[in-house]
């Protein structure tokens, strides 16, 4: 299970977003588009979504769901801005 959240992106101090997780994480969707495992790794406890890959998205808040194993899917938050 992913601890539900959110968090902010700014272009201007770009750093990767990290969310902290708790099972077997198997993939990363925002919205209903999946993401490309190039765009996020995946470590023990979290799921690291890459800033290069944030950097790329339209300004505005972005709805990501971490996919567990286990069913358990979470949403999570991410606000995109300048």
């Amino acid at each position: 299970m992913a601890t539900p959240g959110s968090a902010i992106f700014s272009r201007s101090s770009a750093q990767d977003v990290v969310v902290s997780v708790d099972g077997e994480v198997t993939g990363l969707r925002n919205n209903t588009s999946n993401v490309n495992p190039e765009n996020y790794t995946i470590g023990p406890g979290s799921v690291t979504i890459k800033k290069e890959y944030l950097a790329g998205l339209a300004n505005g808040e972005k709805k990501f769901r971490v996919l567990m194993a286990d069913g358990s899917d979470v949403e999570y938050y991410i606000t995109v801005g300048d």
